[in-house]
């Protein structure tokens, strides 16, 4: 799998300046007011000092699309009454190693600072740790796997390694690097020792259904319905930071490896191109054989372009059900409709009948005698008429 480092540039570390930081929290005055309220309580202490319980509001940031690093602080300063829930109060996506199919855009590490053993830093001494971070971050930056086809990253147990070494530079007693975390298995190590991990449904899986395999690999890779022996064959198994990563950019490089040099592409995306698009090309009455057909043709234009499709006779059953759901509805439709003329005819009909028998009554020559002309203009047939007044002379006998 590709790494990203001969694709990028090297790191750039964003120095920071005491005007644009929020003012620093006296943390003496705390401590005295702290000591004052533990002693006689909050008539003892007074009002707490300005900026006292604003906790650890500086951060490293990374940002792993521009290849930045800089010192931020929380604008605490200006944050309204609940400044944990604004985005713009903690920049970026926390580490968060409980979750290694995604790399944020921007990641962010708490600096444990505001602490008698770490007071807050200044512009100075931020920037200071930032540069000391900055061969961390381009250690984690160039050990980001590409995962193919989407122009996204994926962690690898480096980069995620690295992102632990920075996580203890940022606490109030700094520890020193520890290089590869051995509880940490890259997805290419653990098929290499363990194969039969390897599912040949991946090679025709769509993106989604790939995301949702890493997702389930990374989550419960070891549990005892899954592979349970990876944790004695890479002797991990008291380590509660165990995770197998990597699994997206190495099943999206499976899948693009198994294509025969055509570049994996979700059908989805495929009929959204122009001459390519269903509607109007597969009717709510297409067969299965006919999905088949379709989806053949389909594909042999995709390969002339370079491309293997992904899922289409997914896309295109989904395309025929929702054919199927449109005319499934517009029953409901018709019926209305029918039931509206079927009562509006019945009231025609009683209408003609009344209007037959009120003429039949007149004794009128021309009209009242005239069965046939009565059946003609009542739309209706002869014996229709013979039928009414035959009623009525069996009414008035």
């Amino acid at each position: 799998m590709q790494r990203t480092a001969a694709l990028l540039e090297p790191l750039t570390v964003i120095e920071a300046d005491d005007a644009s930081l929020p003012p620093i929290p006296d943390r003496a005055a705390m401590d005295a007011w702290t000591e004052k309220y533990e002693k006689g309580g909050e008539q003892a202490a007074g009002p707490a000092p300005y900026g006292g319980s604003v906790g650890h509001y500086q951060r490293i940031v990374l940002d792993t699309r521009a290849r930045t690093i800089e010192f931020w602080c929380s604008p605490w300063h200006t944050a309204g009454p609940q400044p944990h829930r604004d985005p713009a109060y903690s920049r970026g996506d926390h580490f968060a190693p409980f979750h290694w199919t995604v790399v944020p855009h921007i990641i962010g590490w708490a600096i444990d600072s505001g602490v008698k053993e770490l007071p807050y830093l200044t512009a100075e001494q931020g920037n200071a740790l930032a540069h000391r971070i900055a061969p961390l971050a381009q250690t984690l930056l160039d050990n980001l796997l590409a995962i193919p086809g989407t122009g996204e990253v994926d962690w690898s147990a480096e980069a995620a390694s690295a992102g632990y070494d920075i996580e203890a530079a940022c606490q109030r007693s700094p520890q020193a690097p520890s290089g590869r975390r051995p509880e940490l298995i890259n997805m290419a190590e653990a098929v290499a020792v363990l194969p039969q991990m390897v599912k040949g449904h991946w090679a025709d899986a769509t993106d989604q259904q790939l995301d949702d395999e890493a997702e389930s690999i990374t989550r419960y890779a070891f549990a005892p319905a899954w592979h349970p022996e990876l944790a004695d064959l890479f002797q991990v198994s008291g380590s509660s930071r165990r995770a197998v990563i990597g699994t997206r950019a190495w099943l999206y490089t499976y899948r693009e490896q198994t294509s025969n040099d055509r570049r994996p592409l979700d059908a989805g995306r495929w009929f959204t191109r122009d001459g390519h698009t269903l509607a109007g090309r597969i009717s709510a009455d297409a067969t299965d054989e006919a999905l088949e057909r379709f989806a053949q043709t389909e594909q042999q234009a995709a390969t002339a372009e370079g491309f293997k499709l992904i899922g289409t006779l997914d896309v295109l059953k989904e395309h025929r059900r929702g054919e199927r759901e449109h005319l499934f509805e517009e029953l409901t439709v018709l019926g209305g409709i029918r039931t509206a003329a079927v009562a509006k005819s019945r009231k025609a009909q009683a209408a003609v009948r009344a209007r037959i028998m009120q003429i039949a009554s007149w004794e009128e020559k021309g009209m009242s005698d005239n069965q046939a002309e009565l059946a003609r203009r009542g739309a209706v047939s002869r014996q229709a008429v013979d039928k009414m007044l035959d009623v009525v002379e069996e009414d008035e006998e």
